[in-house]
Order: structure tokens, then C-alpha cells, then sequence
């Protein structure tokens, strides 16, 4: 009898172990996507530089994925004579191009619509995950007025920019890199630093001159001597020789 209760014993072990439970692919397979720029900007001058719409994409998975970046739809009046790109970073490709990004890691990604006429330019941004191809963000309706249609639409350019102006960080509560957007209504020397809240200087961001317009400035949750902070509030302050702004921001590990 204890023979038999054994043997049985050993069977129901043995479907226990041959019967594991494996999360649903959501669980290995997730990111998030998060604006840094305006969905609407403007270039009053045709350089053939353009603003870059740019967004920050986190990588909240198990483990590597790769993830698809598509312009998709641009329409362009009055002349149809754009060049789109996509970009991861600096780096830009025509059209579409397939990134990939470790697990728990967050990067810059964008796209950069190049205008060679004046002109109104609408499109569509895609991202898919190619781990879960369920899992895709679209950002629709991106527009970019260039040239006399910038003037004409009243939209605010770099000169346009009336007040001194300090956004709050995306994303937050942030994971490691966060960006911080402002803008500046005329040239002025510009320091922008991070403080514990204790009122410690955790990290100079930057400090020099910088022209009228929207900037931003991205930081790596490290300290000046380049090491990781630990989790908690944090605040950012923007100061000019004729004014100071200061916003709170949670970092998480």
C-alpha cells in the first residue's frame, strides 16, 4: 500500500512539473511611448532642417524587443514635396526602420519631416512592437507649418515666444532619462539644475547662453560625478539673469 500511495504520489509530482504556467505574452512584451515635443510646430525659414517631433519610448518588457517605426500618411499642401524620415536619436532613416531596445531601457525616437516649399505638412507616426504586433501606439495628426504658411497661421515660431517658460518633465515619474522642455523669449544666459530635496545641487544640466525659442534638455538620473541617484523627488530649476521657475519630479527604480 505505501508502495502504491508513492507511485501515485510521484504521478501527481510529475504533472505538476510538466504543467507550468506561463504568463500571457502582454507580460513579456510591453512599452510605453511618451510625447517630448509639441504635436504642432513650426519652421518660418526653409533651411532644409526641420523641428523634430520626438517622443521617448520605454521598454517595459521582460527582456530585448524590437519595434517597428513607420511615417505614415503625409499630406502636404500645396506642393507635395516633403521628405519624411524617422529617426532613433541623431540617427534617421527614410520613411521606416526597425529598433531594437533591451529590457528596461528608455530611448529617444522621432521623426523629422523635411520641407522643401512652403506649406501645411499632416502625418501619422507609427510604433509596433514585433514581439506583440498588438502592441502598437499611433500618433495621428502631427503637423508642421513651414515657411510663409508658419507666418500665415499665426503659429507661435521662435520669435513668438513672449515669457519665460519651464515645462514639466516627460515622462514622469520618470525611470532613468527624463527630458525638460522650456522656452525663452529673448537670448540670455541660461542654467538649468537639479536639486535634492534637501536643496543639494545634484547636477548642472546646462549653463550657457542660448537663443529665443523652445529647447530641451534631457538628464540621465545621474549626479555630477556621473553616478545613478537613488529613487525619490527631485526639483529642476531654470534661471536666467531675469527670472527663476522651478518644478518637482519623481524618479523611480
Amino acid at each position: 500500500m505505501r508502495l502504491t500511495c508513492f507511485s501515485i504520489g510521484l504521478a501527481f509530482l510529475a504533472g505538476a512539473v510538466v504543467l507550468p504556467v506561463r504568463p500571457a505574452a502582454a507580460q513579456f512584451y510591453e512599452y510605453r511611448v511618451s510625447p517630448i515635443t509639441p504635436s504642432v510646430q513650426t519652421q518660418s525659414v526653409i533651411d532644409f532642417t526641420a523641428p523634430y517631433f520626438n517622443f521617448l519610448i520605454t521598454n517595459d518588457g521582460f527582456g530585448t524587443d524590437f519595434y517597428r517605426l513607420e511615417v505614415l500618411n503625409l499630406s502636404v499642401s500645396p506642393t507635395p514635396d516633403w521628405f519624411q524620415q524617422v529617426c532613433l536619436r541623431s540617427l534617421c532613416f527614410p520613411d521606416s526602420t526597425t529598433i531594437m531596445i533591451a529590457g528596461g531601457q528608455t530611448d529617444t525616437i522621432g521623426v523629422n519631416v523635411v520641407p522643401f516649399s512652403d506649406g501645411v505638412g499632416t502625418f501619422d507616426f507609427r510604433i509596433t512592437s514585433l514581439g506583440d504586433s498588438s502592441l502598437v501606439n499611433d500618433f495621428v495628426g502631427l503637423t508642421l507649418f513651414a515657411g510663409t504658411a508658419a507666418v500665415d497661421a499665426g503659429q507661435p515660431t521662435a520669435a513668438g515666444v513672449r515669457e519665460l517658460a519651464l515645462s514639466q518633465n516627460v515622462p514622469n515619474p520618470a525611470r532613468g532619462l527624463t527630458r525638460i522642455a522650456f522656452a525663452l523669449p529673448e537670448s540670455a544666459p541660461v542654467s538649468l539644475q537639479v536639486f535634492d530635496v534637501a536643496g543639494r545641487l545634484v547636477r548642472t544640466l546646462t549653463e550657457r547662453r542660448m537663443e529665443p525659442g523652445t529647447h530641451d534638455v534631457a538628464w540621465d538620473a545621474l549626479d555630477r560625478a556621473g553616478r545613478p541617484v537613488p529613487a525619490g523627488v527631485y526639483y529642476y530649476r531654470l534661471s536666467t539673469p531675469e527670472q527663476t521657475q522651478t518644478k518637482r519630479l519623481t524618479l523611480v527604480r
